[in-house]
């Protein structure tokens, strides 16, 4: 007979973009460039630096499961 174990969330983990220059955390400008692959244009809030992301866009959240098994929601 198999045994159903309940999965406990152990952490919550953010992946954040982070400025190349200053170091803060960016700010998605609410656009997406249809280019292929897709571009997200984040801007810095502390030096206005600005960056460019393709296939993501942060922040990403990953739940870490009592198995160890990681999720992305």
């Amino acid at each position: 007979m198999h045994r159903m174990e309940a999965l406990k969330v152990k952490n919550v983990l953010v992946d954040r973009l982070l400025c190349d220059k200053c170091g803060a955390v960016m700010e998605w400008d609410g656009v997406v460039y249809t280019t292929y692959p897709a571009q997200y244009p984040y801007s810095c809030p502390e030096c206005h630096n600005s960056q460019t992301t393709t296939n993501k866009t942060y922040p990403i959240y990953y739940l870490e499961l009592s198995d160890g098994t990681m999720l992305q929601l």
